[in-house]
């Protein structure tokens, strides 16, 4: 691995889980309490520089990020995921012109919390050496799969004739979404909270929906819908 493939996470969350993935590389760890070493087992201890806070700001470019006085340099392998792998999934996420890192981050962990365990994304859209992308996606990165693509359009007809409906999540539209639209093999689609997917994804899904929510209020946050899709995908 490259001195360029090195990038700098941070959070006691992430961090940890990075240790754990043993497709990692690790390079460095700093942490600011020394008396935290004793949450690393012997093969990271020659690794451990005890940090301040000023240093680890400095590292973290003083992004605001809540750093918990976990910090790490790493490597991460290039995940190989075989197009079967997703094939043979119930439920897959696809995101379609998100290009804030936190969001993406916020996703991969709501996602991975109602069980979904591949989330496609478009390549220029994901940076997943982002310090914001991995707090926020708080180690959850290190467990789901994510698909990496150039054109989204075309996965998503390659699902579609495996025999995948798609659902193009939007909040201008008046469809609400339930239960009883769903497949036996579903691919949910969420765009930029702003624009929404672009409008050919939508127009080669099956169904373009909304979140039935309060009147009052214009539209949830793209996180917040994903929550709220797969409570109703898992709702018994």
């Amino acid at each position: 691995m490259t001195e360029k493939s090195k990038f700098w996470i941070a959070g006691k969350h992430t961090v940890f889980e990075a240790l754990k993935n043993k497709k990692n590389k690790i390079h460095k760890i700093l942490i600011q309490n020394k008396e935290n070493i004793k949450y690393f087992n012997s093969s990271f201890i020659k690794l451990i520089k005890i940090s301040n806070s000023k240093e680890i700001s400095s590292i973290l470019n003083n992004a605001d990020i809540n750093h918990q006085g976990f910090v790490a340099q790493i490597s991460r392998s290039e995940s190989n995921i075989n197009k079967s792998d997703i094939f043979n999934e119930e439920n897959i996420l696809i995101l379609d012109g998100i290009n804030d890192q936190r969001n993406i981050g916020s996703i991969i962990r709501t996602a991975y919390a109602f069980n979904i365990k591949i989330i496609i994304v478009n390549k220029a859209e994901y940076n997943e050496k982002s310090i914001l992308l991995n707090k926020t996606a708080s180690g959850i990165i290190e467990k789901i799969k994510i698909f990496k693509v150039s054109n989204v359009l075309n996965i998503i007809k390659e699902l579609k004739k495996k025999n995948f409906w798609v659902y193009c999540f939007d909040s201008n539209t008046n469809n609400f979404f339930s239960k009883n639209l769903l497949s036996k093999k579903n691919v949910f689609i969420f765009g930029s909270e702003n624009t929404g997917a672009r409008k050919i994804i939508r127009d080669n899904s099956d169904h373009v929906v909304k979140i039935k929510i309060n009147n009052e209020v214009d539209s949830l946050n793209v996180s917040a819908c994903v929550a709220s899709a797969l409570t109703i995908v898992n709702h018994n």
